[in-house]
């Protein structure tokens, strides 16, 4: 499993993933596994001296700091080419959605060998907002993300983030072909609640 995910300021988040497993303290004996280690790495963020808000090179795990916006989806199905045996999850925010670049990586499944090539799980992240406002996917309704998805050679099925009947249709009975999966998961903003899988339209 490989896990990509867009230059935007959700650093945070995988820094905190790091250091709750125990890898930030390994490579930084100052941020300690204690309350102590907790306020050190609480303080350094987005501080002179301290860490940015992006995935930056001195984040444990990180290969790449890109430059703008819009390339994650292409550098995971790029990843997955030639290498049969790897899933590479990636997981696209609401301003990098918006990009243009990330409009035609949806396309890139197309190009991947289910027999030569390994499988990519695209994760859309609908919170509802970028850093300058609030973002168009997210205020789309449903049903139109699920009849946008033939463009994409994809069928959809949406879940909300709590248990409902659609949540158990995912759990039960779903047959996935990595070639083309893509999920939405949305956060609990009141701004479209919903998690989307998507399988191959030629399975």
């Amino acid at each position: 499993m490989f896990y990509i995910t867009g230059p935007g300021h959700g650093g945070p988040g995988l820094v905190a993933n790091m250091y709750l497993e125990g890898t930030y303290s390994e490579i930084y004996p100052n941020i300690s596994q204690d309350e102590h280690g907790m306020k050190r790495l609480f303080k350094q963020f987005s501080f002179p001296g301290g860490i940015p808000s992006h995935v930056s090179p001195d984040t444990p795990g990180s290969i790449d700091e890109g430059g703008e916006l819009g390339y994650a989806l292409s550098h995971a199905y790029g990843t997955a080419s030639d290498n049969p045996d790897l899933i590479v999850a990636c997981v696209v925010g609401d301003g990098e959605a918006e990009t243009g670049s990330m409009a035609t990586s949806w396309h890139s499944n197309k190009f991947l060998n289910p027999v030569h090539d390994g499988a990519v799980l695209p994760i859309l992240h609908l919170n509802g907002y970028k850093i300058a406002g609030p973002t168009v996917l997210a205020r789309i309704p449903t049903p139109t993300h699920s009849s946008q998805s033939p463009i994409i050679a994809c069928a959809a099925a949406t879940t909300t983030t709590s248990s409902s009947p659609a949540s158990s249709q995912l759990r039960s009975g779903w047959t996935w072909t990595p070639r083309a999966s893509i999920a939405r998961r949305a956060s609990a903003s009141g701004h479209g609640q919903a998690t989307t899988r998507v399988r191959n339209l030629t399975s």
